[in-house]
């Protein structure tokens, strides 16, 4: 004989990798059958990974903090839309938002660099002058990255656009700024638990500045990428480390790559001379 149920749980199982929170819990509704099913915490799971697009052949890292991945779904993608860094402060001052997708942290060794290609042979004198900074004590488990265009100002001495004055690296000019128009990029990268974080949603968690990079000089391309240092020589991250990927110099559209321990963005700039 065949198990009806299970035969109906199977197809439902499929089914429902292909819906997104709002229609899972209006199926919730039909049916007590589809409430007990869909209080199965693989479903959302698969929801929450394809949501946040890790590549499928990613390995799972443990979860520490949060109970279930039915809350991590909508703490991160809510019912109709994804929340983002500046969905609870400064959400005027965004423009639009990109998602690149997730990739696992095995380590709690994160690498920041804004240099493409990575220096492999150098890894000893990796510093910050050089456009990368090495965490060792970053968050294991599965982070998401995105590349958000943020509204800010621009120095009327150096040029450089800041979302904040006080931050601007010319630092004796701070606090005058010349235009309101200006448009930065920001790669965004933050563990899949921050937003479950109670100190980061009432606004008293304290950020600390690990460095600043400037370029002084007419710069053809930003760049800016998350590794985990531990799996630098896999395969995938080997391509995002190298210049395949990228766009041809005269396409300005920004260009974004993520792999299973990796995430970067690149865009071409017009001249620019250094500001």
């Amino acid at each position: 004989m065949i198990d009806d149920t299970r035969y109906q749980a199977d197809i439902w199982s499929v089914i429902a990798k292909y819906l997104n929170g709002f229609d899972l819990l209006m199926l919730s509704f039909t049916c007590s059958w589809f409430r007990e099913f869909l209080s199965e915490d693989s479903i959302w799971r698969d929801a929450f990974l394809r949501h946040v697009h890790l590549p499928g052949n990613s390995t799972q890292p443990p979860r520490r903090l949060h109970g279930s991945w039915r809350n991590l779904y909508f703490a991160n993608i809510g019912l109709h839309e994804p929340y983002h860094a500046y969905s609870f402060r400064q959400s005027k001052k965004l423009n639009r938002v990109w998602r690149i997708g997730a990739f696992c942290m095995e380590s709690s060794d994160m690498l920041l660099t804004v240099t493409l290609p990575l220096p492999m042979s150098q890894q000893h004198t990796y510093s910050v002058k050089m456009g990368i900074c090495n965490l060792n004590n970053a968050r294991r488990g599965i982070w998401i990255a995105e590349m958000c265009e943020v509204q800010c100002g621009a120095c009327e001495n150096c040029g450089v656009p800041v979302i904040d004055a006080r931050i601007c690296p010319c630092s004796w000019m701070a606090g005058h700024m010349l235009d309101r128009s200006a448009v930065l990029q920001v790669f965004d990268a933050r563990h899949c638990e921050l937003f479950q974080e109670k100190a980061y949603l009432d606004g008293s968690m304290v950020f600390e500045d690990v460095g600043e990079h400037v370029a002084d000089k007419d710069v053809a391309a930003a760049f800016c990428a998350a590794f985990d240092s531990q799996r630098l020589a896999s395969s995938p991250t080997t391509i995002l480390m190298s210049k395949a990927w990228v766009r041809d110099r005269d396409d300005m559209q920004p260009e974004t790559f993520a792999t299973t321990y990796a995430a970067a963005v690149h865009t071409n700039l017009q001249q620019n001379y250094g500001k």
